[in-house]
């Protein structure tokens, strides 16, 4: 029994530092996509007749060149933006399952880094109050975040 709550709080200490890194992950992600947009700019494609082919006509493509000779880096960049989609999405949706006093909670403890001792003012719960508030959170995002932890 005491190997299973330990892997639930690893579990969730994982959960945790995802919803620390949110706002993170959501700069990253507007980051990555200036860079792919940067890599793979919208460039109007141009061919252009090769002189010299004995017998045929060879077109050749500057963009297609670029295409290609970055196709490579695009793969692992589009794995990135989509790990990144999948960690703010799945974050977005598990706080959803929230109700208003549970958001707060989340809100201050994990996008702000207050304190259990600083929220206890703010929130108008005694420090037991607050801790069920955060068993409560705990209990549902274990369940709406699982996937942030299994990858």
């Amino acid at each position: 029994m005491a190997a299973i709550q330990r892997a639930y709080e690893d579990d969730f200490n994982i959960i945790e530092q995802h919803l620390r890194d949110y706002y993170v992950y959501k700069t990253g992600l507007k980051n990555l996509k200036q860079h792919y947009d940067r890599m793979f700019p919208k460039i109007t494609t141009a061919f252009r007749l090769s002189e010299g082919s004995p017998g045929s006509l060879m077109f050749h493509s500057d963009t297609e060149d670029y295409a290609i000779d970055r196709a490579e880096l695009s793969k692992s960049l589009e794995r990135e933006i989509l790990l990144y989609e999948n960690v703010i999405s799945s974050i977005e949706n598990a706080l959803k399952t929230l109700d208003d006093l549970e958001m707060q909670f989340v809100e201050y403890r994990y996008f702000k880094g207050w304190t259990i001792e600083q929220m206890t003012p703010k929130l108008q719960y005694s420090r037991r109050g607050i801790y069920s508030i955060r068993d409560r959170v705990k209990s549902k995002l274990i369940i709406n975040l699982r996937n942030l932890i299994i990858y």
